[in-house]
């Protein structure tokens, strides 16, 4: 990390219900740092794991820090940044016959909102299905601005030819995850938002009741508020 003293540290990630990592054995991890790292520090990361094989298995692939940042792929986050009032408030992972892209074609999707009273620039904004990582990132194109309450569509259909909003990934109608990330100092990333979704309906989203809303089956309303109560 950027503390003072650049020390390397080693974190213990729990699954065990107890570390306020979740549930028992849900695959949600979670460690803590020590103390002391300024806001907007960045950190420096790798992931280690022993199978029951005793088999060693990092990520990034074949990461091995040994103190020079240079020597190892490593991942970044940045401790503690404001972020902004954004969130991801539908996606449609199984689109049949619901909204088209500027070719005619009707792909999955996943929209992200403005909940904040001001605008905001998109600008260092990041979708993926991982995090932390930057394997198949979206990355939202420069000059986008989203004004309050204002919503916008990304096509998630691995088609980046087809126009500056389609992601280079696809949705899983089957489930999957979905992260909003955003920039920080020195390429970090911060975690804005994400969302775990089960199995999808044909031409139904899984979407937000209002900002900060529960998730829950609705009927599609891209670029449209969605209020409580409302699509069901």
């Amino acid at each position: 990390s950027n503390s003072p003293d650049r020390d390397f540290q080693r974190v213990i990630l729990y699954d065990d219900g107890i570390h306020e990592d979740g549930a028992l054995q849900d695959g949600l991890f979670s460690g803590v740092l020590e103390p002391g790292l300024p806001l907007g520090a960045q950190i420096l990361f790798y992931l280690e794991a022993m199978d029951l094989s005793e088999t060693l298995v990092t990520a990034p692939e074949d990461s091995n820090y040994t103190g020079d940042e240079g020597t190892s792929e490593l991942y970044s986050l940045a401790v503690g940044l404001q972020l902004p009032p954004l969130e991801l408030s539908e996606l449609v992972a199984s689109n049949k016959k619901g909204l088209q892209d500027e070719t005619g074609k009707s792909e999955d999707w996943v929209e992200v909102r403005n909940c904040g009273g001001a605008p905001i620039s998109l600008a260092g904004l990041f979708l993926g299905e991982h995090f932390p990582a930057t394997e198949n990132w979206f990355a939202f194109t420069a000059g986008l601005t989203l004004g309050p309450d204002e919503a916008i569509v990304v096509f998630c259909d691995g088609e980046t030819a087809d126009g500056p909003l389609h992601a280079p990934f696809k949705l899983d109608a089957a489930g999957g995850r979905l992260v909003l990330a955003g920039s920080g100092p020195s390429g970090t990333h911060a975690l804005i938002d994400s969302v775990d979704y089960g199995k999808q309906t044909t031409d139904r989203a899984w979407a937000r009741a209002g900002c900060g809303g529960e998730w829950r089956d609705a009927t599609p309303t891209p670029g449209q508020p969605m209020l409580p109560g409302d699509n069901v």
